[in-house]
């Protein structure tokens, strides 16, 4: 065996996850995260369509809608809130993507 897969061996040994699982996560709250999803799907899938009615073509959301919901995370801290873990950010990026695309390709 070669000392460069050795090393690459020891190496993923050493890894270790970004997050914790999510019921070890202190002050970590899904229902926060999927409430600001749901507003910002909202906020954003009304404005997409009206985009769609108005002009004809629409825009991806999904990029303000990660960057708001981690704004907002962040500005509720100062007030007091707990800070969001990754995976509060992550299930706020994806539902409010996913709240947008529904009104953008409805079933």
């Amino acid at each position: 065996m070669s000392q460069a897969l050795r090393e690459r061996r020891t190496r993923r040994a050493r890894f270790r996850p970004l997050h914790r699982r999510a019921h070890h996560a202190p002050g970590s709250s899904p229902w926060r995260a999927a409430s600001w999803a749901a507003i910002l799907g909202a906020i954003f899938g009304a404005s997409s369509l009206y985009l769609v009615l108005k002009v004809g073509l629409t825009v991806s959301a999904s990029i303000p809608v990660a960057v708001i919901s981690m704004t907002l995370f962040k500005v509720f801290r100062v007030f007091g809130a707990s800070d969001a873990t990754i995976l509060e950010n992550n299930i706020a990026q994806t539902a409010g993507s996913a709240g947008v695309d529904r009104v953008r390709r409805p079933a």
